[in-house]
């Protein structure tokens, strides 16, 4: 179902932001990674017995907090160290 869920709620977002952002061409969608991490998020969930929904909630807290401090501490600053051997 994860699968599913994901390109409903693209879908939605899609249309939402077609509507709002007057950007009626854009493709918005999943990309397959995206479609497999969810696929398997879903697995782990169900084998373990937690609630997909809310396990996904935490997902996207942890990253946003993640984020957050990395914008607060301007680790982007790091990117001119990353070379292509690196």
């Amino acid at each position: 179902m994860a699968a599913i869920e994901s390109l409903l709620s693209g879908a939605i977002c899609g249309i939402l932001y077609h509507l709002f952002a007057g950007q009626p061409l854009t493709i918005l969608g999943s990309t397959g990674p995206v479609l497999v991490f969810e696929t398997i998020v879903n697995h782990f969930c169900t084998t373990h017995g937690y609630d997909y929904m809310n396990f996904r909630c935490w997902i996207g807290l942890w990253t946003a907090t993640i984020l957050f401090i990395m914008v607060i501490t301007d680790a982007s600053y790091l990117v001119k160290y990353i070379t292509r051997f690196t």
